[in-house]
């Protein structure tokens, strides 16, 4: 509800969508001095009036990101515990390795957000950054928020195939 919302706010300017790409090029621009008015996935309030940009495309290749920037924050607020009958796992990473859904269910955004559309990190871009977690922050578990993790059979295989290969 980007309108509603800059219209009940003292906001000035909404990313939605996909915003990694976005806030990217609110930055460089806003360095520079230049107007946000025709950013792709911003909506912005000027003068009391309202305009919605087109949508900014999705990602093609997630492998575009870096791996998130976890030193930045108080990591060891956010580890989540896992409790699997008598073990407890403290030092839980929540990981997205995809992003998307292909369903069309009626009472989840997902599609709204994705477009039914399902992508992926590839395997190698999540080997990385598992390694990275477990190196940097000495995590003993991993959960994963994705929508559809184990939609693709094939995939999941590989993953944990590698997983065991990489130790």
């Amino acid at each position: 509800l980007p309108e509603q919302t800059l219209n009940e706010s003292e906001f000035d300017l909404i990313v939605f969508g996909e915003g990694e790409l976005t806030l990217l090029d609110i930055l460089n621009i806003w360095k520079t001095g230049d107007e946000l008015e025709n950013i792709p996935g911003t909506v912005i309030k000027k003068n009391g009036v309202i305009i919605k940009n087109k949508p900014r495309e999705l990602i093609k290749d997630l492998d575009i990101l870096p791996i998130p920037a976890y030193d930045l924050i108080q990591i060891e607020n956010h580890f989540g515990g896992i409790r699997y009958e008598k073990v407890f796992v403290k030092r839980c990473l929540l990981l997205l390795i995809s992003r998307g859904c292909p369903f069309d269910c009626v009472f989840c955004d997902s599609k709204i957000m994705w477009k039914r559309r399902l992508r992926w990190h590839s395997i190698d871009y999540v080997i990385d950054l598992i390694k990275y977690a477990v190196k940097k922050f000495n995590i003993d578990g991993i959960q994963f928020l994705d929508d559809e993790l184990i939609c693709n059979k094939d995939r999941i295989i590989s993953l944990t195939e590698n997983l065991i290969k990489t130790g």
